[in-house]
């Protein structure tokens, strides 16, 4: 483990320890200041008093991550029991290295493709989970079985902590994975800055473009990309369907717009920070 993957870790674990959201045994263990206005949500959206949580899930960070340049994706609540850094390491490292390899599922997978277009890794292999972050925009799961993921309140109630998650990590690009991923964030998102767009066109040449071609970037910059700032790091946003999306909306986004959201991001980093040399 590098030092800066530990040192990573160490102020994550601190984090986490400071604000009571620690992975714990129980739901009962569980210091964080939301849980009775959390459970409460969870059982009255379920309609079920006994329904509980899962407490807590720490951040993924890869033994690359950083390399180039730094990538994080938040998701949604895990669905399952909370692990912490440790066990989300064996738990992702997993899927690279233990024979026979498992195979991914549709949320890996569509991460697995993101990192890739991002990176600029036309055939991406799962080496380059080495090479990220993962938050979950929600800390804690149902402890109900099935694939719902918790209601919305529960995402409003850890904006603080993804937020600190962010601030230790300091991505450069933050990939948001399906609609509630981006709540972390909705205060803080901007269209990106006019200079920035001025330099992709100019890269991409869309100025002599087919009006198709110049509509399918405009989607992108408009409707897939954003800015935001979080205490002083400022970070180039891709939004995207979620890969697990039962409506096709993450196929369509795959197929005509991921490869191209992918370049833009990769430029973007670069020109932000040839300007920052200067």
């Amino acid at each position: 483990m590098g030092i800066q993957l530990a040192s990573l870790e160490k102020r994550l674990t601190a984090f986490y320890e400071g604000e009571g959201i620690s992975v714990c045994p129980s739901f009962e263990q569980f210091g964080c200041k939301s849980k009775s206005s959390c459970i409460q949500e969870v059982r009255s959206s379920e309609r079920n008093a006994d329904t509980s949580l899962y407490c807590g899930s720490e951040a993924y960070v890869g033994s690359k991550y950083g390399d180039p340049f730094k990538v994080l994706f938040v998701s949604l609540d895990r669905g399952d029991q909370g692990l912490n850094i440790a066990e989300r390491r064996k738990e992702i490292e997993a899927v690279i290295y233990d024979p026979p390899k498992p195979r991914l599922d549709l949320y890996l997978s569509g991460a697995l493709e993101t990192l890739g277009a991002i990176l600029g890794r036309t055939s991406p292999d799962r080496n380059l989970f080495l090479n990220f972050a993962l938050i979950n925009a929600a800390k804690c799961a149902s402890t109900k079985e099935g694939m719902d993921s918790v209601p919305e309140q529960l995402f409003r109630n850890c904006i603080p902590n993804a937020l600190g998650e962010l601030r230790v990590l300091e991505p450069d690009v933050v990939v948001m994975h399906g609609k509630r991923s981006r709540i972390p964030l909705q205060n803080y998102l901007q269209q990106i800055a006019p200079a920035d767009v001025k330099h992709l066109e100019e890269v991409h040449g869309t100025s002599g473009a087919s009006k198709e071609i110049q509509a399918l970037f405009a989607t992108i910059l408009n409707e897939h990309m954003g800015s935001a700032t979080i205490y002083d790091k400022s970070m180039i946003c891709l939004m995207t369907p979620h890969p697990s999306s039962r409506s096709g909306e993450w196929r369509r986004f795959q197929r005509l717009l991921l490869t191209l959201a992918g370049r833009l991001c990769r430029d973007l980093v670069s020109f932000r920070g040839d300007k920052a040399r200067k």
